[in-house]
């Protein structure tokens, strides 16, 4: 009977040591388990700050990159602007060329009313004295009934042309030369003698021709030339004073 009470005893105290075995299994395996989850959401959170960095580090340099290139690119447009506002544009160009050559051409027509002698370029309306200094000793002068205005002008008569000047606003002034022979050529190569096709090439068309007298007007001074014949017999440059 003690045997069998020993015995019963025994297998409680088995069975509690058990139980207390199995519960402090649990315990760990919970603890483990808990540990496990802890380390796996602090790996996954860690993982997770470390992408949202890297992430925000290549967004950064991204942006950098591209701030870098908007840069570049302002700097190129600028550069452009500049290089096209420091050169003339093709239109600008165009329209100075076709102003040059608009000025060339009216020089040109211009020059048809210029006298030259020996170097000394000269036309009617020109102040006198600089001239007759510069063209030297007349072989001849004296007065003559003014062509241009009322009274005498005076004429300086030089071999082969003559100058007259006239008295305007208390200054002499040249009002008209004349070309007297053969030997003295306009500056374009036209004397007495020529043929009428041979000015006509020279001068154009003149702006009148009446009967042979061709006269080709500026505002300032008429060239005329008369033909006979169809050869030149006389060449003047008659300066024009509202008169």
């Amino acid at each position: 009977m003690i045997k069998q009470k020993y015995f019963y005893r025994l297998r409680i105290i088995i069975l509690i040591v058990m139980l207390a075995a199995l519960t402090l299994v649990g315990c760990g395996n919970s603890e483990n388990a808990s540990k496990d989850s802890q380390e796996v959401e602090n790996n996954t959170k860690s993982a997770t700050k470390n992408q949202a960095e890297s992430d925000y580090v290549s967004e950064s340099e991204n942006n950098s990159m591209e701030d870098s290139a908007d840069t570049n690119n302002v700097e190129t447009e600028s550069e452009t602007v500049e290089e096209v506002v420091s050169q003339p544009s093709l239109i600008t160009k165009i329209i100075n060329e076709d102003g040059q050559d608009e000025q060339d051409s009216i020089d040109s027509q211009e020059d048809k009313f210029i006298f030259e002698y020996n170097d000394v370029a000269f036309k009617a309306g020109d102040e006198a004295a600089p001239v007759i200094e510069q063209l030297g000793q007349a072989d001849s002068q004296y007065e003559a009934p003014s062509c241009v205005f009322v009274g005498n002008d005076v004429v300086y008569v030089y071999d082969g042309f003559e100058v007259n000047t006239a008295k305007l606003d208390e200054k002499e002034v040249i009002v008209g030369i004349f070309i007297t022979d053969d030997t003295i050529a306009t500056p374009d190569g036209i004397k007495i003698g020529s043929n009428a096709d041979e000015v006509i090439a020279v001068y154009g068309e003149p702006d009148q021709d009446e009967v042979g007298q061709m006269t080709w007007i500026s505002d300032k001074v008429h060239l005329v030339i008369i033909a006979m014949n169809d050869e030149v017999t006389n060449i003047s440059y008659i300066g024009q004073f509202g008169q």
